[in-house]
C-alpha cells in the first residue's frame, strides 16, 4: 500500500506539526476502517470452521459407525471364544497335530537314547520346546 504524497516522508522529509497531524488522521481513518471488517471477518471465520466441521464430520462419520460395528463384532467374537473354550480347543488340536508330526520322531529319538544309555532327554525336551515356541510364534 502507497502512501498519498503528502505523507511519503521518503519523498518530502518535513515534520511538521500540521503534517504530523495529517499522518496520524489517516492512520487512524485506516484503522477505523481495518477494525469495522473485523467482525465481518470473525464471522467469515466462524462459517468457514462450521462448513469445515460439518464436512468433516460427514466424512468420519462412515469409518466410526464402520469401526464401532467392527468393534461390537470382535466383542462378540470374544465372548463367543471365551463361552465356548475355544483357546483351549485349539490348543489341544495344535499339540495333537504337533504330535502327529513329531511324536513319531520323539518316541525313535527315545528308543535311539534308551540304546546308547546316554540320558540326552533334557536336550530333547529343550529342542521340542523350542520347535513348539517356532510352530506356535513364527
Amino acid at each position: 500500500m502507497s502512501l498519498p504524497p503528502e505523507l511519503d516522508f521518503q519523498k518530502n522529509r518535513e515534520a511538521s506539526p500540521a503534517r504530523m497531524n495529517v499522518a496520524m488522521d489517516y492512520i487512524a481513518a485506516a484503522l477505523r476502517q481495518a477494525l469495522a471488517l473485523k467482525p465481518e471477518y470473525e464471522a467469515a471465520l466462524a462459517e468457514l470452521r462450521g462448513v469445515g466441521l460439518a464436512r468433516l464430520a460427514a466424512a468420519l462419520q462412515p469409518v466410526v459407525e464402520r469401526a464401532n460395528l467392527l468393534a461390537a463384532e470382535l466383542a462378540e467374537v470374544h465372548a463367543e471364544w471365551v463361552a465356548d473354550n475355544a483357546i483351549a480347543t485349539m490348543k489341544a488340536e495344535i499339540l495333537a497335530a504337533f504330535d502327529l508330526q513329531f511324536g513319531a520322531i520323539s518316541r525313535d529319538l527315545d528308543g535311539r537314547i534308551d540304546l546308547v544309555g546316554i540320558d540326552l532327554r533334557d536336550i530333547r525336551q529343550q529342542l521340542d520346546a523350542q520347535a513348539i515356541d517356532r510352530w506356535f510364534f513364527a
